[in-house]
């Protein structure tokens, strides 16, 4: 494998920081960056070695600040009973009306506002993501985007219940196995992107 020159490395990791703190992107991007960083650098890198470090830190924080508290959820917002899997348009909150194959989660899980599309060729902020409106939700951390901007996070006990859902699951496999098929250069943040987060 062809690493990074130094220099590169270098020029990529302050780049990232430094979009990183003026907002340009958010922390799960930076991660991913980091991410990026530790496999493309010789193991011996002080890039490399800085990478792996915040990343850990990470990994070790993650779950401290993440609130169990209720998000504002519109009461307009239809609330079905079952997790369903769909290539029907509806009318969820996204302007979007293409025939997508769509997992629409149910009401328990507090996230019905949210549509996922399985063959979507955007990773981000994660595959598979959440969409409503102009917005998009890492069902992996939380966290939903304005664009590439951070502007909240959804509560633990939301995407505990997404992540229990056997639907949703399946979906996941679905939309990791044609991203892994379609994108295969793809540099996922996790070493085996089929092992989902573990039921509870």
């Amino acid at each position: 494998m062809q690493y990074l020159s130094p220099a590169a490395a270098k020029a990529y990791l302050e780049t990232s920081k430094w979009s990183f703190l003026y907002g340009v992107i958010g922390w799960s991007q930076l991660a991913g960056r980091l991410n990026v960083l530790r496999v493309l650098c010789p193991p011996s890198s002080p890039v490399r070695v800085h990478a792996q470090r915040v990343l850990q830190l990470e990994d070790e924080l993650s779950d401290e600040d993440w609130r169990d508290g209720d998000s504002v959820e519109s009461e307009a917002t239809p609330k079905p009973r079952w997790s369903t899997i769909t290539t029907k348009p509806e009318s969820r909150g996204d302007a979007d009306e293409d025939d997508y194959v769509r997992f629409l989660p149910s009401g328990n899980t507090g996230l019905a506002r949210w549509q996922f599309h399985l063959y979507d060729d955007d990773p981000f902020p994660a595959v598979p993501h959440g969409h409503c409106k102009r917005e998009k939700l890492d069902p992996y951390l939380g966290w939903v985007y304005e664009r590439t901007r951070q502007s909240s996070r959804e509560p633990r006990w939301k995407i505990v219940a997404l992540w229990n859902d056997r639907k949703f699951r399946e979906a996941a496999f679905a939309a990791i196995d044609y991203y892994v098929g379609h994108h295969p250069y793809y540099v996922w943040r996790v070493e085996n992107p089929r092992r989902l987060p573990r039921r509870r």
